[in-house]
């Protein structure tokens, strides 16, 4: 992102950027293959809300493999942040989804390692049918790639909100 494109937008009459940034953890855009470093998304959106653009989305994915505490805490300062720059920000402009498996995406291919999902045709299609029409932002339908247990895994999301929220009511009110 830059300030000429911003420029653009805003004058092509654009009113709302969205960013999947993925994770506010270094370790997890690496994990990811996301070509863009965590400097760059803080960049991005210092643009965009210096820009005026209020309605600014943060889109995360949680849960991949060498996901942690650590490393959805450091998610959770990146959006208080970001979602502190401006006090017409809407905090509750956060999705949060769980990472999914997917055909062809190293995930995919991971999971089947692990047998998360079954060698079988009929255990491939039983898993992809499962996931098919499931919102990833829902945990039931998640697979869990992390460490941890999945009641903790669950759980990231809802901490990351709600710190989320609670940051943005300490300095706005």
């Amino acid at each position: 992102m830059s300030p000429e494109l911003i420029d653009m937008m805003h004058e092509s009459g654009c009113c709302s950027i969205v960013y999947g940034l993925e994770s506010g953890s270094p370790k997890m855009l690496e994990v990811m293959e996301k070509r863009t470093t965590l400097e760059e998304n803080v960049q991005a959106q210092k643009l965009t809300i210096g820009k005026g653009y209020y309605s600014t989305i943060l889109q995360f994915v949680i849960g991949m493999p060498g996901e942690s505490p650590e490393t959805i805490l450091e998610t959770s300062k990146f959006a208080q942040w970001s979602m502190t720059l401006s006090k017409h920000t809407n905090p509750h402009d956060l999705s949060i989804n769980y990472a999914q498996a997917l055909p062809g995406t190293p995930l995919y291919e991971f999971a089947r390692k692990k047998l998360l999902i079954g060698r079988s045709i009929e255990d491939e299609e039983d898993y992809l049918l499962a996931v098919s029409d499931k919102n990833a932002s829902d945990p039931i339908a998640a697979l869990n790639f992390t460490d941890y247990p999945t009641l903790e895994y669950w759980s990231w999301k809802y901490k990351i909100y709600l710190e989320t929220l609670n940051e943005y009511i300490k300095t706005f009110g």
